[in-house]
């Protein structure tokens, strides 16, 4: 979905594409920041042991600490997406990038597990905004043969971070620097972060931030698909560990009313020339 948000977006463009070292930079930044929120997802269940003895996290919690960057991330990621076409997606990229940041900064101060939990909530809710940035300023900022090279970087990016998280979480636990830990895992975030913000304000041209100003957020939509996700995604996170309760099959069957109410909606802003939040029309494109 968030593709073909991105690829309609792109059709909007009119910026001139960059080329050479300049469009390698440009990429190089964005797909950082898809590689750092994948990386992110991987390293805190490497972290949750550490986390648990030193804060005293219970089982519930410390899925929460997982399982709550999730939740967000899939609840808002197509909400990111629309608000990436209205602002542009450079603006919206280093909002999220500097959400996501200081985000990072919070979980790895954070006193107690509860602390620990929202931060990471707001965290998922930064990653929504930013990665699907990375797709649309591709398709805008590369053409020809470099958007396809640039492609490569993003699906390398995608697989990458969730090994690397793995491996990078063990080492930096492991070598508690400076005594921290655990929480190095998140605070490793904090540098890279803002060096990422200067290095996107810099190779990113300002000219390849399309807005659509005219254009407004559907919220009735961001409204009604938040609820439709959250009905699926916390059932099957949380529902194995739970021992499949009775509320997660009542959540998953009233997904499926929530999302007929969202498609009934969309499809009655399209009719009447609004701008729905998801394009019924984008769905029947090959």
């Amino acid at each position: 979905m968030t593709t073909l948000s991105a690829t309609t977006a792109a059709h909007r463009s009119h910026a001139p594409p960059l080329e050479g070292r300049a469009a390698t930079r440009a990429v190089l930044a964005l797909v950082a920041g898809q590689f750092m929120a994948n990386l992110d997802t991987a390293v805190t269940n490497v972290a949750a042991p550490a986390i648990h003895v030193d804060l005293g996290a219970t089982g519930s919690q410390l899925q929460l600490v997982t399982s709550g960057f999730v939740m967000s991330y899939a609840v808002l990621l197509i909400t990111g997406a629309r608000l990436g076409t209205l602002h542009g997606f450079r603006t919206m990229y280093l909002s999220g990038l500097a959400a996501f940041t200081v985000c990072s900064l919070l979980c790895g101060v954070a006193p107690d597990p509860l602390t620990l939990i929202v931060a990471r909530i707001c965290q998922g809710a930064a990653a929504a905004v930013m990665v699907p940035q990375v797709l649309t300023g591709i398709q805008r900022l590369v053409g020809g043969e470099g958007r396809a090279r640039a492609f490569g970087w993003y699906a390398a990016a995608l697989s990458a971070g969730a090994v690397a998280g793995q491996v990078l979480g063990g080492v930096l636990v492991t070598a508690d620097l400076a005594g921290l830990g655990w929480r190095t895992v998140f605070l490793v975030n904090v540098p890279v972060g803002v060096a990422l913000l200067f290095l996107t304000a810099r190779v990113v041209p300002v000219s390849a931030n399309q807005k659509q100003p005219h254009e407004s957020l559907d919220l009735a939509g961001v409204v009604l698909l938040s609820v439709s996700v959250l009905l699926v995604v916390v059932p099957l996170v949380l529902g194995r560990e739970l021992g499949w309760p009775t509320w997660g099959w009542v959540a998953l069957a009233a997904s499926v009313v929530s999302l007929g109410c969202f498609v009934h909606v969309e499809r009655r802003i399209s009719a009447t020339g609004g701008h729905p939040l998801v394009d019924p029309h984008l769905l029947g494109r090959p």
